[in-house]
Formats: C-alpha cells, sequence, structure tokens
C-alpha cells in the first residue's frame, strides 16, 4: 500500500459515516443529515435498497470500522491507498 493522504477529508468522513451506520442497520437511512456540497440520496424509501447501496460505498471504501464525522472535524489521521476507487 502506497500512502497518498494522512488525513480524512470532511465529505469522506460524512460518506464513511453514513454508509457505515446505514449498512449495518445502526440508524434508519431518513435519519441520515444533508451536507453541503455532497449530492446523495441515503433514502431510497426502501430499506433494503438503502443499506444495499450503503454497503456498495462500504466495501468501495473498504471500511473496516466506521468512519466519523467527528474525526474529520478534528483532522484524524486516515490512511488511504492508491487503490480506493473513490476519490473524495
Amino acid at each position: 500500500m502506497a500512502v497518498t493522504e494522512t488525513k480524512r477529508s470532511a465529505k469522506r468522513a460524512y460518506l464513511s459515516h453514513w454508509s457505515w451506520k446505514i449498512a449495518l442497520g445502526k440508524c434508519k437511512p431518513s435519519e441520515a443529515t444533508a451536507m453541503d456540497g455532497v449530492d446523495i440520496q441515503w433514502d431510497h424509501r426502501k430499506d433494503e435498497e438503502s443499506k444495499k447501496g450503503a454497503q456498495e460505498m462500504v466495501d468501495g471504501f473498504r471500511l473496516m470500522t466506521g468512519g466519523t464525522i467527528q474525526a474529520a472535524r478534528s483532522a484524524a489521521p486516515a490512511a488511504r491507498d492508491r487503490g480506493s476507487e473513490i476519490p473524495v
């Protein structure tokens, strides 16, 4: 793995946070808050479709644990490898 970033962007943390929570059923998709500059629809009106979409993001981000929005605000370190297909 070649490290290309050392801090997680606020947008990436936001997407990681909500995709993780929705995919694991820790919240309803309708509970996800909006973020300026991020065009995403978390609630697909059917929980299973929403969870499926969120799981695709978890897989794409290669998440092992849930992202936290607070971590991005405090500029917590986060390694990102060049193999990631989701450039945020």
